[in-house]
């Protein structure tokens, strides 16, 4: 499955480095600040940390705050200064930060989750916190300190798989999430804590690794374990689905450029993609199922040595 474009794209800039933080340890999670220049970070070595540039052109951490166990996903609302911190052990911490970006205060620690979370999203407008972990399911908060017993979760859905990514169209509480079989599940959550599901996209052959929503356009971006990246349209109701390849490797982030209408892509491999969205581009097709290759026609045969190395069944190549 591919994409075709048919315009050219050789006027776009290619990304210059403009800086780099040498960090030795893993870094988990980054966000970008966007009223200062910097950066947070959630670390292997159990901190979080406020990275500023100094006067040097350098940048260094304002803030080194210590869990008791390693951070594992991040979200930011810049407006409120209200950071939210999920944990390897389960555990979802909610931070205020300072205005001068030198301090970071614990305001609450959300329970229920026993496993490694993933991904998390905070509506500040629906005081609604969302969050996913290996556990296989789904869970909502509220973030309001005057409601009795908020930091318990207000509801929880079951996923039939690992859940890894999460994205939310916040006004219509409407929720997206992968998991690791390479499907994208569509949820509502309703005011009244219930979870509903709407459909069950299917486009990827590996772990759906990061989601993007973007609420204008009503466009959903994929990115997998497959090094693919598929451009949900949403909006039109009427499953058209675009699959852009590209990458080798996994895929690690996904950022959407909303006044130059270009997507930008990153694999673990290190390496960039940028993809104009305002070009014309052909649906990507079907899957179907056949005995013969689609390209050369050429049938598949059982490649045993692969099943048997990979502990897998159902291994096909043409050749």
């Amino acid at each position: 499955m591919a994409s075709s474009v048919s315009e050219t794209t050789s006027n776009i800039r290619r990304p210059e480095l403009l800086n780099k933080i040498d960090i030795e340890v893993n870094i988990n999670d980054a966000i970008l600040l966007a009223t200062e220049d910097g950066l947070i970070s959630a670390l292997d070595d159990r901190t979080l940390r406020i990275w500023i540039r100094r006067q040097t052109g350098k940048y260094w951490p304002s803030v080194c705050y210590t869990l008791e166990s390693a951070p594992t996903t991040l979200f930011y609302h810049e407006t409120s200064r209200r950071l939210f911190c999920g944990c390897d052990t389960g555990l979802l911490h909610e931070f205020l930060v300072s205005e001068d970006l030198n301090k970071i205060t614990l305001q609450c620690t959300y329970l229920d989750h026993q496993s490694r979370i993933y991904a998390l999203h905070f509506s500040p407008e629906k005081e609604l916190l969302i969050s996913v972990c290996r556990e296989k399911k789904l869970n909502w908060y509220s973030t309001n300190p005057n409601d009795e017993n908020h930091q318990r979760p207000r509801g929880n859905y079951l996923l039939p798989s690992w859940a890894l990514s999460l994205a939310m169209d916040e006004l219509s509480r409407h929720c997206f999430v992968g998991d690791a079989n390479g499907n994208i599940h569509f949820l509502k959550i309703n005011p009244d804590n219930k979870c509903q599901l709407i459909t069950t996209l299917s486009g990827h052959t590996g772990s759906v690794q990061t989601l993007l929503w973007d609420p204008e356009a009503e466009w959903l971006f994929s990115g997998s374990y497959d090094a693919s990246v598929v451009c949900w349209d949403i909006g039109a109701h009427q499953g058209v689905a675009l699959e852009l390849n590209g990458h080798t490797d996994r895929l690690v982030g996904i950022s959407f450029d909303k006044i130059r209408k270009l997507l930008i892509t990153c694999s673990a491999d290190g390496h960039i993609g940028i993809w104009p969205m305002n070009v014309k581009r052909s649906e990507t097709p079907k899957w179907l199922e056949s005995d013969n290759c689609q390209i050369c026609q050429l049938p598949f045969f059982w490649n045993v040595r692969a099943m048997w190395s990979q502990k897998q069944l159902g291994l096909r190549q043409v050749r």
